[in-house]
C-alpha cells in the first residue's frame, strides 16, 4: 500500500512539473525555433487576446483556447512513459493494459479539465457554480497572475496540476512589471 501512495504522489509530482515544461517550453516557445515550428503560435496569439480582467477579445483564435484531440495523444503517450518508469523504480508491477488505461484516463482528464476551465477562466460560458468554488477561485487567480505577469518573471505555469510552480520557484503571488514596462515601452 505504501508503495501505491509513493507512486501517486511520485506522479503527481511529474505532471505537476511537466505541465511547467510543457507550458513555458513548448507553448511559450522562442520566435525561430524547432518548437515554435511544431506547435505554432496559437497560444502566444492567445495571450495578446487576453484583456486585463480576463476577458478575452470577440473575435479570439480557437486554437489558442482549447487543447485539440493530439493533445490526448501526445499526453497520454508522455504519461505512459512515465508511468512505466516508476513503476519499474517503485517495484509496482503494473501490466501495459494497465498503463495504457491510466495514462489514456490522465490524458482525457486534463484534455477535459483544460478545456472546461480554462474557458470559465477568459469569461467563455461563465458558470456561477463554478465561481462559488474554492478550488476554481484559486486556479482561476492563479492563471490571472499568469497572464498578467509579463517579462522575465512570468510564472504560474500549472493549470491544473498545480504545485510545480511552487517547487520550482515559479509560483507568483503579485505582479510587477515596472522591469518589463521599461525594458518595451518607452515615456511619451
Amino acid at each position: 500500500m505504501i508503495k501505491i501512495f509513493f507512486f501517486i504522489v511520485l506522479l503527481y509530482i511529474q505532471l505537476s512539473i511537466g505541465e511547467i515544461y510543457i507550458h513555458k517550453s513548448i507553448m511559450h516557445n522562442k520566435p525561430k525555433t524547432f518548437m515554435r515550428r511544431l506547435w505554432g503560435d496559437s497560444h502566444l496569439i492567445h495571450h495578446e487576446e487576453v484583456e486585463a480582467d480576463m476577458g478575452i477579445k470577440d473575435d479570439f483564435l480557437q486554437e489558442g483556447m482549447y487543447f485539440s484531440l493530439f493533445t490526448i495523444i501526445a499526453i497520454s503517450v508522455l504519461v505512459c512513459i512515465v508511468i512505466y518508469a516508476d513503476s519499474k523504480l517503485i517495484n509496482i508491477k503494473l501490466n501495459t493494459t494497465q498503463i495504457s488505461i491510466i495514462s489514456l484516463s490522465l490524458g482525457l482528464f486534463y484534455y477535459f479539465a483544460w478545456n472546461i476551465l480554462h474557458i470559465r477562466f477568459h469569461r467563455i460560458y461563465p458558470s456561477k457554480k463554478l465561481e462559488k468554488n474554492t478550488l476554481f477561485n484559486f486556479l482561476l487567480k492563479n492563471h490571472s497572475y499568469h497572464h498578467l505577469q509579463k517579462g522575465l518573471k512570468k510564472g504560474n505555469y500549472n493549470i491544473i496540476f498545480i504545485g510545480g510552480d511552487h517547487l520550482l520557484n515559479t509560483y507568483r503571488t503579485c505582479i510587477d512589471n515596472k522591469k518589463f514596462c521599461k525594458q518595451y515601452y518607452t515615456k511619451y
